[in-house]
């Protein structure tokens, strides 16, 4: 009665299905909820005698087919361990889940029954879904704008660059971002100055940095003019 009731009452979303009569036995109230079904409609019925109201894609948008859904490979004797699906629901609608399902064996090693739940995810693909957003707009705005952005780790005498600053410099994913590189991108009569701008900034943390200078492209040689803004931040 008690694992019954934990059965029932957590919040994730879980179904048992018999073997080898393949008959729903239970699904839980969330399991309802996020399939927007009646357990009534199941509970009780064989798989191939219910019409099942949802339907499940793989992320790229694929159908499942019949014989890779987590519940048929549990029935094979296959564990489904936090695949990401993404489930159409009976009305149009949309909800992303990680499921897993796993056969459960009785006394004599055969599969007796298997056991599927499900974690919805859909706020947290929302959230994802809106920072790429975010992203493509603000690399967009960058390629129109021509604005290229750096962040400096003075501890791993390391640099990282944006896709427009890249350009900007003549540079690929492979170049050498090590502090070492720094002065290939300024033009001899530049590098005086600069290096005065990066000793001022490490005794004057607090001071904005702000100038204009040239930059030699590495992929042609050529000098570019550009307007740098930078701040210094300490760690703790």
């Amino acid at each position: 009665i008690l694992l019954q009731a934990a059965f029932e009452q957590t919040p994730m979303p879980m179904m048992l299905i018999s073997i080898p009569d393949m008959v729903y036995k239970t699904i839980n109230k969330a399991g309802e909820e996020i399939l927007l079904i009646n357990s009534y409609d199941y509970i009780g019925k064989r798989i191939t005698d219910v019409q099942q109201s949802w339907e499940e894609y793989y992320p790229d948008g694929c159908s499942v087919s019949k014989h890779e859904l987590p519940i048929q490979l549990a029935v094979n004797g296959i564990k489904t361990h936090q695949k990401e699906l993404r489930i159409k629901r009976h009305n149009g609608t949309w909800v992303w889940v990680i499921c897993s399902a796993s056969p459960i064996y009785g006394e004599e090693g055969k599969i007796i029954a298997v056991f599927l739940m499900m974690l919805d995810i859909s706020e947290r693909k929302a959230v994802e879904e809106s920072l790429k957003e975010q992203e493509r707009m603000l690399t967009e705005t960058q390629h129109i704008a021509g604005l290229g952005s750096f962040i400096v780790d003075f501890i791993n005498q390391k640099w990282t660059s944006s896709n427009v600053l890249d350009e900007i410099l003549g540079i690929n994913q492979h170049f050498d971002r090590s502090l070492n590189n720094q002065l290939l991108f300024i033009p001899p009569e530049w590098q005086n100055k600069i290096n005065g701008i990066q000793s001022e900034g490490r005794q004057f943390p607090d001071k904005r940095f702000e100038n204009e200078y040239q930059v030699r492209r590495v992929s042609d040689g050529q000098n570019r003019w550009v307007h740098g803004v930078g701040e210094l931040h300490l760690g703790k």
